[in-house]
């Protein structure tokens, strides 16, 4: 049996299973869809998420990306900051495609078992506890898998922490991002940054990427205007003052996708149960999950560094789960569920 299951295989399960593996912990990690695929994201890495891929000794997970020199912040008035991460630090932006493959394959090599292609349902509940997982095989049937841990780093619209009433869609915020890659856009030659354009009503990022490519996105609270994705995009791009004289001359490389809402609440009870801060509402519920993760692994499973554990002690440590700060839960066996739905 396994010692850990992980739903979900980007950046946060990728490096949970790495940690977990090195550690000698049996672990399984699922995902529905099949690697590469595309995934809507803003494509960049920043300096302390680099630190931390240096410390696993995974830096080459990044190697292939732009290197960052830092932020533009603007605002409707006409306000600009520009700022550069300074001290010699930089950030990388790549396509999530290349990231989240190449955090795979490292995960598999420190031992962990990867499968693609293999929906998860949601948790495996006995008698009001977590005993895993049941995902949709292959053969389109239900599939119970048992083990002492579930780890739920399957973003804001988990299956499993929704299913046990960890975390739903916010009142509020709710907004939804729309995005594209896009080549030949003019990046005025001043150095590589990633952008963020807030205006009345939405805020516009664009990123540059590794071949000439551009990562650009909208996120709105008009639900109205989704109706029309590429329409929302281009026009948001065509009528922005700084950016259209930018995208003039661009090219739309792939068809715009939606996300959202992008705000997920999660339960209060967790706090008082568990014993950590529940994290607040976010429009951006999976940024800083990889980090969270890999500070949190070695926590869980009471490992310092990258000891050796055998897999008798993971089911010991099961009482002693800290979970992250993220969109990423953990359970336990012994955790009881909540009585009553998320509000």
């Amino acid at each position: 049996m396994p010692d850990v299951l992980i739903a979900g295989a980007g950046p946060a399960g990728a490096i949970a299973a790495l940690v977990l593996a090195r550690a000698g912990v049996r672990v399984m990690l699922f995902d529905r869809a099949r690697f590469p695929r595309d995934k809507l994201c803003g494509d960049t890495i920043n300096p302390g998420a680099l630190a931390i891929l240096q410390r696993l000794g995974i830096a080459e997970v990044a190697s292939g990306g732009l290197s960052v020199d830092g932020m533009i912040v603007t605002g409707e008035s006409g306000v600009r900051c520009q700022a550069r991460y300074g001290g010699g630090v930089h950030g990388r932006a790549l396509r999530r495609c290349a990231f989240d493959v190449a955090l795979l394959t490292a995960a598999r090599r420190a031992g962990a078992i990867v499968e693609e292609g293999v929906l998860v349902r949601g948790p495996a509940v006995d008698g009001g506890t977590v005993r895993g997982l049941i995902v949709a095989t292959r053969q389109h049937r239900d599939c119970r898998i048992a083990a002492p841990i579930v780890i739920a780093a399957d973003g804001g619209s988990s299956r499993v922490a929704r299913a046990l009433g960890l975390a739903a869609p916010a009142r509020r915020p709710r907004r939804w991002a729309v995005g594209a890659y896009f080549s030949d856009v003019d990046h005025e030659g001043s150095g590589c940054f990633g952008e963020m354009h807030v205006r009345r009503g939405r805020y516009i990022g664009v990123a540059p990427l590794p071949g000439g490519f551009t990562n650009a996105c909208v996120v709105t609270a008009d639900r109205g205007a989704l109706r029309d994705p590429s329409a929302l995009l281009l026009d948001t791009l065509k009528r922005e003052p700084l950016l259209a004289p930018r995208f003039a001359a661009s090219r739309l490389l792939s068809r715009p996708v939606c996300l959202g809402p992008l705000a997920v609440a999660s339960r209060e009870w967790l706090e008082s149960t568990a014993g950590i801060e529940a994290a607040p509402a976010s429009d951006n519920p999976s940024a800083s999950v990889a980090i969270a993760i890999v500070e949190a692994v070695p926590i869980v499973m009471q490992v310092p560094g990258e000891r050796a554990m055998p897999s008798s002690t993971s089911r010991q440590a099961q009482s002693s789960i800290v979970p992250a700060r993220s969109s990423a839960q953990y359970f336990q066996a012994s955790l009881p569920l909540p009585s009553t739905p998320p509000r």
